[in-house]
């Protein structure tokens, strides 16, 4: 698993020695959540986000991919969008001349690749994704197997949205984890925790320059469990509690089913009373106290 061969010695968790300190410009790290993927026997670092332009939209983040094995092979993935794409990426141009590409298919899209030195998806009029060998000589790698790894239909809406540039721990960043999520996935989008308190399952700290910190549990590293704000003033809100995101649906659903069972004991009761001859209310109230 990527990372945990460096995150465990003798049973314990190394972490960053920058990890506390915030103030520092921090290492970069994903820019969009969940289109990077956790390759096995890989170690991904990240590049600093580039945008160029907002209008038109010219941005893009490269992740480095480095086999932690015996040999030496490295392959880097940028994700990219610019309107040029379609011009420089024409198939009737490209398949021809001195180097023409080899022409694919990966998933549903059109790919190029030259060689074993470069692959480019082709996600849309302006929008790609390229994939490099950074180690040509030293090792063949499988261009065309690490572009069926990527989600592709994923990165092709991520792009719509310029990257994130600014990596310092915030608490809207922890909003956005999910159930389930590895700790290489949690550390792709909020970086090396501080410190494991945990006895039983591991918990990651994560203290916050607005003062409090963030609790996340592990049960191991491959399953998030929970992730809890402490704000340091006796108050914790557990932010997967209902996932934010839900709860507006969860009460659309929800109600309608109530006020139904609602109405229906109210039709009952009324039934009931006039079997029995007395008023409505009165009958469902004092039905009720009996």
């Amino acid at each position: 698993m990527r990372g945990i061969l460096a995150a465990v010695t003798l049973g314990s968790i190394a972490f960053s020695s920058g990890a506390q300190d915030q103030s520092k410009d921090p290492k970069a790290r994903a820019s969009w959540m969940g289109v990077f993927p956790n390759i096995q026997g890989y170690q991904a670092s990240f590049h600093k986000p580039e945008i160029k332009s907002e209008k038109p939209p010219v941005w893009s983040q490269k992740v480095r991919y480095d086999w932690t094995g015996g040999r030496l092979e490295a392959v880097e993935i940028t994700l990219a969008r610019d309107g040029n794409f379609a011009k420089l990426y024409d198939p009737k141009a490209i398949t021809k001349g001195n180097d023409p590409a080899k022409e694919l298919k990966i998933g549903k899209h059109a790919a190029f690749q030259w060689g074993k030195a470069k692959l480019v998806v082709v996600l849309g009029a302006d929008r790609i994704v390229k994939v490099d060998s950074a180690t040509p000589k030293d090792f063949d790698s499988d261009l065309k197997g690490f572009a069926e790894k990527l989600p592709l239909e994923k990165i092709a809406e991520a792009l719509d949205k310029p990257p994130r540039t600014d990596f310092k721990r915030n608490l809207n960043d922890f909003h956005q984890l999910k159930k389930g999520m590895s700790l290489d996935e949690v550390r792709d989008w909020v970086g090396d925790a501080d410190k494991d308190i945990g006895s039983g399952i591991h918990i990651m700290v994560y203290g916050l320059d607005s003062g409090g910190r963030i609790l996340i549990g592990f049960p191991d590293f491959r399953r998030l469990i929970y992730v809890k704000h402490d704000d340091g003033k006796g108050k914790t809100e557990d932010l997967l509690k209902y996932g934010h995101a839900l709860r507006p649906l969860v009460f659309v659903l929800v109600f309608p089913f109530l006020l139904q069972l609602f109405v229906s004991r109210v039709v009952h009761q009324v039934s009931l009373a006039e079997r029995a001859n007395q008023p409505a209310v009165v009958f469902f109230f004092h039905h009720e106290r009996e």
